[in-house]
């Protein structure tokens, strides 16, 4: 409540639209404020550029705005203490993307995105880039993964769910824990791995992974744009699933390196 009376009472007349945003959300939702608070987040967290050009997740459309201009995030999201604040009050939010199979368009997973509830906006990019620079990234990613893994009950269990994780902290042997008791089926899951990684990372990365993925886990990696995964480490991780950004292709790949597996 406190966040929400901050966007209400907010006196900045470049910010008229966001106010009006949340005030439909709680009109909307007059016994359920956590409700149209994430409502509100999905909508003002997402770049200026898809305000404009793209539908909301669920397909909604969203308004075009000439106040859209302030929704541009900030490229820093302050100190230690907000991070260590992030993770004891678990403010953090689970957001599911679809994953749709063409052409048909059949809805066949999600995946996971971590949403952060604080004043400033920052995106999740920028929130995991610099818990990482701090020492605290491992910490950060393990409370986004426990927080989704929660969330991801509910999706009905003919449908797979991806989590992102960076190789390094895959390896944490907390991680391990927390997948085996999560109450979600192993062959539900999907690993998605983003960032670099050291050859000695990498190796103690497949050697995690192997008992997880005789229980069904499935990986998947980034194989085009920046954070791209080199193709000879693509090769040792033998993934399920690779993924193509729309400046390589305008599909996923979702071919299968591993013949061994069915």
């Amino acid at each position: 409540m406190e966040l929400i009376n901050d966007v209400l009472n907010d006196p900045d007349p470049d910010r008229h639209w966001a106010r009006l945003q949340l005030r439909s959300h709680l009109a909307r939702h007059p016994d359920e404020p956590e409700r149209a608070f994430l409502e509100h987040l999905v909508v003002t967290r997402e770049p200026a550029t898809r305000q404009h050009s793209f539908p909301a997740p669920g397909g909604s459309a969203i308004a075009e705005s000439p106040e859209a201009p302030f929704l541009q995030r900030p490229t820093g999201v302050g100190s230690r203490k907000e991070i260590e604040s992030v993770l004891g009050n678990r403010m953090l939010l689970t957001a599911f993307q679809p994953v749709r199979e063409l052409p048909d368009g059949r809805t066949r997973g999600f995946e996971a995105l971590t949403r952060f509830v604080s004043r400033d906006g920052a995106s999740a990019d920028v929130w995991f880039r610099e818990a990482a620079a701090i020492g605290l990234g491992p910490e950060l990613e393990i409370a986004a993964l426990q927080c989704a893994l929660n969330a991801a009950r509910e999706i009905p269990p003919h449908l797979f769910v991806a989590f992102n994780l960076s190789p390094a902290t895959f390896t944490d042997n907390r991680v391990q824990d927390v997948l085996q008791g999560c109450g979600l089926g192993m062959d539900k899951i999907i690993i998605e791995f983003r960032g670099r990684a050291s050859s000695e990372q990498w190796t103690s990365l497949i050697r995690a992974l192997e008992p997880l993925r005789e229980l069904g886990l499935r990986v998947a990696v980034d194989g085009s744009g920046p954070g791209f995964t080199p193709y000879e480490q693509i090769l040792s991780l033998e993934p399920d699933i690779i993924k193509l950004d729309r400046a390589s292709s305008t599909t996923l790949l979702l071919g299968r390196i591993r013949t061994s597996r069915p």
